[in-house]
């Protein structure tokens, strides 16, 4: 995986996830920023001005709401900081696609629809997010 596919998979994402809003686009963006400045790594710490200051995000409130967001989503693991601690991290969750997925795409928006590169799934998990033309609802389709 490197940082270009990710970055322009997760635009192709962004056409059919409609919960996502500004400050959850901004966030992930800046994500793939430093995560690309970091060279790929497989963790990321945040430093919260930081990322405030890159993302054009101006409250705290909808930066933590923008992180759990994208985690309750599966576009990241988000491990806030713990008593003691004074360090949050995040993994990014990788977009991989096969044809199976374009056939689960073609189902549900018709064979007209923009062709996207990628469906978001985690790991080898056989679940795989998409969201309904008529709804703003994620639906789980499961790979069989």
């Amino acid at each position: 995986m490197n940082f270009f596919t990710q970055f322009f998979a997760f635009y192709e994402v962004i056409v059919v996830d409609l919960r996502l809003k500004h400050y959850h686009i901004s966030l992930y963006i800046t994500i793939l920023y430093f995560w690309n400045k970091n060279r790929l790594s497989e963790y990321l710490i945040l430093h919260k001005d930081s990322m405030l200051k890159y993302s054009k995000i101006g409250s705290n409130h909808t930066y933590y709401n923008g992180l759990r967001n994208l985690h309750e989503w599966g576009y990241i693991e988000y491990f806030p900081k713990q008593f003691g601690e004074n360090l949050t991290k995040i993994r990014l969750v990788l977009f991989e696609y096969s044809e199976e997925d374009y056939t689960i795409l073609e189902e549900l928006f018709g064979a007209d629809m923009h062709r996207a590169d990628a469906l978001l799934h985690s790991d080898g998990a056989d679940m795989h997010s998409v969201v309904h033309r008529d709804s703003a609802f994620m639906h789980s389709i499961s790979a069989d």
